[in-house]
């Protein structure tokens, strides 16, 4: 996994592809499985990564990362069709 973009993301850090390139926010939706209020990066999207980052690096390695792109992929469809419809 590489955190990149100023630790605004994730990226597993098996692939040159740009767009496997992932929010925060879509992360922790992925894990938890709700959104947070804000979308602005505070302290409970670094406890966040604390509590998760030993699962965040093991749905980000080469075995899990096929099956984890698209349940991301998924997410962020989902995601766009509640903010825009």
């Amino acid at each position: 996994m590489s955190r990149e973009r100023a630790g605004e993301g994730f990226q597993p850090a098996h692939t040159d592809r740009p767009k496997d390139w992932y929010s925060v926010d879509i992360v922790r939706r992925f894990f938890r499985g709700t959104a947070k209020p804000s979308g602005l990066l505070d302290e409970s999207f670094a406890a966040f990564v604390g509590e998760y980052l030993d699962d965040i690096e093991d749905h980000f390695s080469p075995a899990r990362w096929e099956e984890t792109r698209t349940a991301l992929k998924e997410l962020e469809r989902k995601c766009s069709k509640e903010m825009w419809g």
